[in-house]
């Protein structure tokens, strides 16, 4: 038996492309080039976005400009959360790869105590090689990363 469903996907026009359907839109472009995976504002001012190849750009004029901050890493970033202002945590990894003698790095965490300035790698131990996709923190210990099949847990606000 073949079924065949399909769907009308209603397009919108506007007359001016920086608005659409009554909504305001602002397009904001960093002055070079990311591959970005992610974007999370800690207040109206400070935001942050992560890349796919490892970089974490920082804005604390509501997007207006960007800067690059440090982190070590060309894996993959793909979530980003901040438990407050000075405390957040960028996941990643690499599960798999293409090419001769290549070997995935797995799952990544950084993770900064000064609001963005300095990102560190948290120590995971893991036996699968897994990206992580996702992090959230419900409060200042308990918070959650999510990748391919792969829920990992933290009770004590990320140090493990």
């Amino acid at each position: 038996i073949l079924t065949l469903l399909g769907c009308k996907k209603e397009q919108i026009e506007t007359a001016n492309p920086d608005t659409i359907e009554g909504i305001e839109l602002t397009i904001l472009q960093p002055d070079k080039y990311y591959n970005l995976r992610a974007i999370h504002f800690i207040d109206n001012q400070t935001g942050f976005a992560s890349s796919y190849d490892g970089k974490i750009i920082k804005t604390t004029d509501a997007g207006s400009t960007w800067d690059e901050l440090e982190t070590n890493t060309t894996v993959p970033l793909y979530g980003i959360d901040f438990i407050n202002s000075t405390i957040g945590f960028v996941v990643g990894g690499k599960s798999s790869c293409g090419g001769n003698g290549c070997i995935p790095i797995g799952a990544v965490i950084l993770k900064t105590t000064d609001g963005g300035e300095t990102w560190k790698e948290v120590t995971l131990n893991l036996n699968d090689k897994i990206e992580l996709k996702s992090v959230q923190f419900i409060n200042n210990l308990v918070g959650f990363a999510v990748g391919h099949s792969s829920i990992l847990k933290t009770i004590d606000g990320g140090d493990t």
